[in-house]
């Protein structure tokens, strides 16, 4: 990938101060213990995403996929609550995505909450320009499968900080701290603070490609741009058919043909508009288009394994 640029942020003479760019080059560590020992390991951040040049609004973006899970924690079953939302998505992204645990990052925060953390190898994700919004997509959608809906989806814009692991919150005076799932459940407010009390190491799974992983997450983002497309035809003056009419032959040519890298995204709200104007309903469009989305997903990948000695030309 090459070398980004990350944001850092801190509290550095009772001043919080960030716009402190550094790149991922080989003395990136060494940067990195310089900071934290400047800012006393106190209330230091970094930004979630990696950032391929300066231009901060419109570059690419390369990060993990993030979930921060917030609550007002004043008693036990207040911490209860978000224990359980947390187990929940952590589950969901194992069921689901066929994500192992181990692969999971879970962080205690060191005050109200947990962050939740899968690198983006697991998807397979490369840098990319809309990212951020990828993600808050996603964290939209599970956010539905929790029971009290603590996952903060206000957080996906470009330049979000998240806080270093195992730095001192100054308000409680605790770290924020890696915790496995089974440690997390069954767990009481008193014992994750002291918990928390010092540092700790978690030696997680090394990320690897998980291609239900990917397949879910695509399966999510088309999903949404279907709704979207749905929601945008209603608000139209365009009347939507009773019944079925038949499918234009341009139509019929993407279903059956697929069509190039890059333009899969844009093809399939074109496609969603054109089944709902011939008459499919939501379901219809669903199961059509994820089908489409599968069968153009296959295409792709075995174009990339044909060899250029393998192409006849006659």
């Amino acid at each position: 990938m090459g070398n980004y640029l990350i944001e850092l942020g801190g509290v550095k003479n009772g001043k919080f101060r960030r716009n402190i760019y550094t790149e991922t080059d080989d003395n990136f560590d060494d940067t990195i213990i310089e900071f934290l020992d400047e800012s006393n390991n106190t209330d230091v951040y970094y930004s979630i995403f990696t950032y391929a040049d300066k231009d901060i609004e419109n570059c690419l973006l390369h990060g993990p996929l993030y979930f921060d899970l917030d609550y007002d924690i004043e008693n036990e079953e207040d911490f209860n609550k978000i224990v359980k939302d947390t187990l929940i998505t952590a589950s969901y992204l194992e069921q689901c995505f066929g994500i192992p645990e181990k692969m999971v990052q879970i962080y205690f925060s060191g005050s109200k909450g947990f962050h939740i953390l899968v690198e983006p190898e697991v998807f397979g994700i490369e840098p990319r320009q809309n990212l951020n919004e990828q993600y808050k997509i996603i964290a939209s959608e599970l956010n539905k499968q929790t029971i009290y809906k603590t996952i903060d989806v206000r957080i996906y814009d470009r330049r979000r900080l998240f806080r270093f692991p195992n730095s001192i919150n100054a308000k409680t005076g605790l770290y924020k701290v890696p915790i496995r799932q089974k440690d997390l459940r069954g767990i009481t407010l008193k014992k994750i603070q002291e918990y928390a009390s010092e540092p700790r190491e978690i030696e997680w799974m090394e990320p690897t490609f998980i291609e239900k992983a990917k397949s879910e997450f695509e399966r999510v983002l088309l999903i949404h741009r279907l709704r979207e497309s749905k929601r945008k035809n209603k608000n139209s003056k365009v009347k939507l058919p009773t019944e079925k009419r038949e499918l234009l032959p341009c139509v019929n040519n993407i279903l059956e043909e697929g069509v190039a890298k890059g333009s899969r995204n844009n093809t399939s709200v074109a496609l969603a508009s054109s089944l709902y104007q011939s008459g499919f309903d939501q379901e219809e469009v669903i199961s059509t288009l994820l089908a489409w989305n599968d069968e153009t997903i296959l295409r792709l990948e075995k174009a990339k394994s044909i060899q250029p000695q393998e192409v006849l030309i006659v």
